[in-house]
């Protein structure tokens, strides 16, 4: 890659030009999935699947750290998005409600009771 240029990164010249951030360092090659961006990656979550799932707090306040979804908030209006659900504690039985996108964070939550 020549500097004062932009490439698409959909469209590379070749399949193993790297590409490149702001900064000029490496974040990936292209057709692998080796990408080192400095975001942290996001847990998987569906909100159609939340009822019930099981939930590991990364940082345990309480001696709190497995929970599982025991509420899922519908929206008043048939159609839209879930926004909130209730989290149980599962060794205190402490309930409290959060935005659901909330356990998409890694440096937070992390699926399943590990």
């Amino acid at each position: 890659m020549r500097s004062g240029t932009f490439k698409s990164v959909d469209a590379p010249d070749t399949v193993g030009d790297s590409i490149k951030a702001s900064t000029g360092e490496s974040v990936g090659k292209v057709g692998f999935v080796n990408i080192k961006a400095g975001v942290a990656p996001t847990n998987r979550v569906s909100p159609k699947k939340l009822l019930l799932s099981k939930w590991t707090a990364v940082h345990p306040e309480r001696k709190e750290k497995h929970f599982l979804v025991t509420k899922v908030f519908e929206p008043e209006i048939e159609g839209q998005a879930i926004v909130e659900i209730e989290l149980e504690a599962a060794m205190t039985g402490r309930k409290f409600c959060m935005p659901w996108r909330d356990l998409k964070n890694r440096e937070h939550w992390r699926q399943g009771w590990l």
